[in-house]
């Protein structure tokens, strides 16, 4: 079963006999616990989790919330690099529905000439960004699932999950009604309000190529 051991072990430069002699085993035994082929006994996986002060529920294979939000942050950089398959399909509709959610937040201008990748660079390439206005997702079910338990997955299976906890926080969205105030006292319109209002500039410039026209 898939763990984590590896990648820590990897990440403080520690080769396999470092940590053999961490714990009092050989390197093989080493081997076979990174490989899943044999189970860590617990005075081991306190040893651990104390030495790389992560969960024990990280160790042994969940995923963790910054790195389901790098593979978001990863999608959105590369959708807009459109290819006919499923796994870059759910990406460019990612990128569409991450920049729907700014809009509804009035972080982004509704007439903005663009489908999606509305994003400016410095959003994209600042994780704090990230954390910061997309851990709504970790109130998903299927989210919760990756980051309680070692479950092994691909990336197009955690970005369908994600994509999945987008369009349920934009479902509330668009019925979301109150105004309120952005951080520098502004008053704001109403998510439902923004989100309607860009639909309707969609509908109003869209051509059949997918393209917005003025």
């Amino acid at each position: 079963m898939k763990n984590n051991l590896q990648k820590l072990r990897k990440q403080s430069k520690l080769s396999q006999t470092d940590l053999a002699k961490m714990l009092g085993v050989t390197r093989q035994a080493i081997s076979l616990y990174e490989q899943g082929k044999r189970q860590l006994k617990e005075k081991d996986i306190n040893t651990l989790i104390k030495y790389f002060n992560v969960s024990k529920k990280y160790l042994l294979g969940a995923y963790s919330k910054d790195e389901i939000l790098k593979i978001l942050q990863e999608a959105y950089k590369k959708a807009p690099h459109y290819k006919a398959n499923s796994y870059y399909q759910v990406r460019n509709e990612i990128s569409f529905n991450v920049d729907l959610i700014m809009i509804a937040h009035g972080f982004i201008e509704l007439t903005e000439p663009s489908i999606n990748g509305m994003l400016s660079q410095s959003d994209v390439n600042n994780f704090e960004f990230w954390k910061q206005n997309f851990s709504f997702i970790f109130e998903s079910v299927a989210i919760g699932w990756l980051i309680s338990r070692p479950i092994e997955v691909s990336n197009d299976e955690i970005l369908k999950a994600i994509n999945e906890a987008i369009q349920i926080e934009l479902s509330k969205l668009a019925t979301d009604t109150r105004e309120r105030q952005d951080k520098d006292g502004y008053w704001l319109e109403s998510p439902s309000k923004y989100l309607s209002k860009r639909q309707e500039f969609i509908n109003d410039h869209i051509t059949q190529d997918g393209t917005l026209e003025f």
